[in-house]
């Protein structure tokens, strides 16, 4: 499956009866070939996912970079201000590679980004996978090596990822075990079994 490379966020409306045709007719030249299925289910699944990247970027661009204005309140009271240059970051998801440019806010450019509205209002992951994308990683890795699971989403998804970022997301993940942990009702105390003794009358 080609991988889809990242590509930035359009404002481009897709035209779903379009791609509802084109679906229709690559099924129909499917079935007046004698194309076999599993030829046929390949072709539709490479074809879903690229209309799911397009959906997707449409999403992005309905929801803007995230401008609030020359000026935001931040906590405490402290008031960061837009600084001049849209800053760009990747964002991959199951249906590919995004690169989205948001407005940030910050006190001045040579300082750390203080605010950036559109990550948390789309409750963006702090590295670039997609929280789904994680989900399936995690899934995956907990009975298969780093390499092979790779493999096995490269071949489903048509998505690369580095054994390295697969490494550090376990490692990222790894560190809210034991708050979840907390957050559970401990465990029952366990029961010694009762044993019946029968003595014998003499």
């Amino acid at each position: 499956m080609p991988i889809m490379r990242p590509m930035p966020v359009e404002d481009k409306p897709v035209d779903l009866q379009c791609c509802l045709d084109q679906l229709q007719a690559f099924v129909r030249s499917a079935a007046g070939t004698g194309m076999p299925v599993h030829e046929v289910e390949r072709g539709l699944w490479r074809r879903l996912l690229q209309l799911g990247h397009q959906l997707q970027s449409q999403f992005f661009a309905l929801v803007g970079d995230g401008d609030q204005g020359d000026t935001v309140t931040l906590a405490e009271g402290r008031v960061g201000r837009r600084l001049p240059e849209p800053h760009r970051r990747p964002y991959q998801s199951v249906f590919g590679r995004f690169e989205l440019e948001r407005v940030v806010y910050g006190t001045r450019e040579s300082q750390r980004i203080e605010f950036v509205p559109l990550d948390a209002r789309l409750g963006l992951p702090v590295g670039k996978f997609s929280y789904l994308l994680q989900d399936w990683d995690q899934t995956l890795v907990v009975e298969n090596p780093y390499q092979q699971v790779n493999q096995i989403l490269s071949r489903l998804l048509g998505v690369e990822q580095s054994v390295a970022s697969l490494e550090q997301m376990t490692h990222t993940l790894a560190t809210a075990v034991d708050d979840f942990r907390a957050t559970q009702p401990p465990a029952p105390l366990a029961e010694a079994p009762q044993v019946i003794v029968l003595i014998p009358i003499l």
